[in-house]
């Protein structure tokens, strides 16, 4: 059985001997006597990095023993080097040795269970089946801080079956046997738990931690957060944009939320303003429909939408029997709205399609589309009908 060092997180280099190695699928599978990189597991992805200078394609597991796919066939017999990408495995060891910290807590505190845990390319997710306010989270990410702060130590230990029996540990199956368990803090004061992950040495190594957002997930909540260098990134993205904002609105950083919030009551003005000048043009263009020509009533307006269009011909069929509104220009195409009380809307709109082009849908009452003619074509259509 591959001896695995990845109990030691800082662990990135290492050599082993080459025990065998396999085609596998259209890669060599190699088999070591002794490997540093995690295959992954409990909501954590595998490591990579290189073999013998090669990159590591993969990792998979079977009965015991650890497979690294690799392009090229390694020398049974041989010593080779691996050498573990040391950026994303801290990375992904400070989230997970954050996320115990967090879970740990929440369970000491409010006696919730993490049910689902997920390190992604954006952030970490942690499932819990109870909820907890915004208020009692922000509680728990102090409290975690101030334990990051407290540099203790994580430690990792392979209890014997006894030990185990009388051991309280965070699970979420029911293990008797070859149990890891990582433990924070002076034994396990913080957390310890059940994990087959790399960990960090000690919490001052998390650097932060940050809950971002949750949200109401199946009877409990979905937090989601980050830790360490991933959290700097997105505290850095974050104050970009921030700052981009507070910029175009000429504002100091602070002032952000203000000014947006004066902004969003001036946009709100403007479509009052907006609604109430529309419905003047509907009023104008309904008071001017000539009742008397029984033709199809055409109505140009290049920059109502496609609802305003619908309320137009909604008024206007209180004056005429059938109406075609349309917004837009030559350049674009028109997009329009066809509505009748004497003939089937459908129909007189396949007509027309099959004349001009364009395509439509809706009711016998109603129709809805675009034309891509001009419109002296669209009005010559109509003057012949």
């Amino acid at each position: 059985m591959t001896t695995r060092l990845y109990d030691h997180g800082d662990c990135l280099t290492f050599s082993a001997v080459v025990l065998n190695c396999i085609p596998h699928n259209d890669e060599w599978a190699v088999l070591l006597n002794q490997s540093a990189f995690f295959p992954g597991g409990g909501g954590q992805a595998a490591d990579s990095g290189t073999l013998d200078g090669l990159p590591l394609r993969g990792i998979y597991e079977e009965k015991g023993e650890l497979w690294h796919c690799v392009d090229a066939p390694l020398t049974i017999g041989a010593t080779v080097e691996g050498c573990i990408d040391a950026d994303l495995r801290l990375r992904r060891m400070q989230n997970h040795s954050g996320e115990h910290i967090i879970s740990g807590l929440i369970w000491r505190e409010h006696r919730l269970n993490n049910i689902g845990f997920h390190m992604g390319h954006e952030d970490v997710t942690l499932d819990l089946d109870g909820t907890l306010t915004r208020e009692q989270l922000d509680r728990i990410e102090t409290m975690a801080n101030e334990i990051i702060a407290q540099n203790l130590p994580i430690s990792i230990d392979y209890p014997a079956q006894e030990q185990l029996a009388a051991l309280e540990y965070r699970s979420k199956l029911d293990l008797t046997e070859n149990v890891r368990i990582v433990s924070i803090g002076e034994n396990g004061s913080v957390d310890r738990c059940a994990c087959c992950a790399p960990h960090l040495a000690r919490t001052g190594q998390i650097g932060i931690i940050k809950l971002l957002d949750f949200i109401h997930y199946k009877g409990g909540i979905r937090i989601h957060m980050l830790c360490g260098l991933d959290a700097l990134r997105d505290y850095r993205e974050r104050y970009e944009a921030v700052s981009s904002i507070a910029a175009s609105l000429s504002v100091k950083q602070n002032g952000v939320l203000e000014a947006v919030s004066r902004l969003e009551n001036e946009i709100g003005a403007h479509k009052a303003k907006q609604t109430a000048l529309c419905n003047r043009l509907i009023d104008m263009h309904v008071q001017a429909i000539d009742t008397s020509s029984g033709q199809t009533v055409l109505i140009f307006e290049p920059l109502f939408s496609a609802d305003s269009l619908r309320f137009l011909v909604n008024a206007a069929l209180t004056r005429t029997d059938t109406v075609l509104a349309l917004s837009g220009d030559d350049e674009i195409g028109y997009t329009y709205v066809l509505g009748s009380n004497l003939h089937n809307s459908r129909q007189l709109c396949a007509a027309m399609h099959s004349t001009l082009g364009g395509k439509g849908g809706g009711t016998d009452e109603m129709v809805r589309g675009k034309l891509p003619t001009k419109r002296t074509e669209i009005e010559a259509y109509f003057t012949k009908a």
